[in-house]
């Protein structure tokens, strides 16, 4: 027979011996608990390769932004994306190629491309006036000696060679070259005006060398 006054120790192990068995049957989390620090750590990480991946894809969009027409004798005409810095021989490629009739002897292999640009590579038998002798142009007729890589007798300062921007008034080598630099590192030029910004091209070089130069 139980002491009365031994009841309370029975009690108190009974309820020690609960509390050992619940604790080890209570299901632990499967997360692993981090102090703040940690945890500020972690999220910052995800924000960091949730911003690179953002300026990843911004980074590409940028990449490719040059959108070219491409016409005439290749196997695959058509509207074509390509990115900076890419010439004609990528735009052959990626219109399948030349056709058998192509006269590849007009086409400039290794001219850069600029956006809104018109391809054309013509066909045996034809003469196109062009940008330093690049299928960058429609046909224009018969030939008549004009390849300043010019839209009838302007200049386009977006396509054209140093030695053809040096038939522009008062454009000599240094500025050709300044100017060929300038649209590498700017892009294409808007307006003829944007030449102001070329080192070595004032207002008054400016006026001459508007009325005999395009963008276009």
């Amino acid at each position: 027979m139980i002491r009365k006054e031994k009841i309370p120790y029975i009690v108190a192990a009974v309820l020690l011996v609960i509390l050992v068995y619940v604790s080890f049957l209570k299901p632990k989390s499967s997360e692993p608990e981090f102090p703040d620090e940690m945890q500020n750590k972690v999220a910052e990480q995800k924000d960091d390769r949730i911003t690179d991946a953002a300026n990843s894809k911004e980074h590409e969009q940028k990449q490719t932004d040059i959108i070219v027409d491409v016409k005439g004798a290749v196997k695959k005409p058509g509207v074509y994306h390509f990115v900076n810095g890419a010439r004609i021989m990528d735009v052959i490629s990626k219109a399948g190629g030349f056709n058998n009739d192509a006269d590849q002897k007009q086409i400039n292999m290794a001219q850069k491309l600029t956006d809104e640009m018109v391809v054309y590579i013509p066909h045996k038998g034809e003469n196109v006036q062009n940008a330093g002798g690049a299928a960058s142009a429609a046909p224009q007729g018969p030939a008549n000696g004009n390849t300043d890589g010019a839209k009838g007798d302007k200049v386009n300062i977006n396509s054209a060679t140093e030695e053809e921007l040096q038939k522009l008034p008062g454009i000599g080598p240094a500025k050709a070259a300044a100017i060929i630099t300038y649209r590498e590192k700017s892009g294409p030029f808007k307006t003829v005006d944007d030449l102001i910004n070329v080192p070595g091209i004032g207002e008054k070089s400016l006026e001459q060398i508007k009325p005999e130069a395009t963008v276009n």
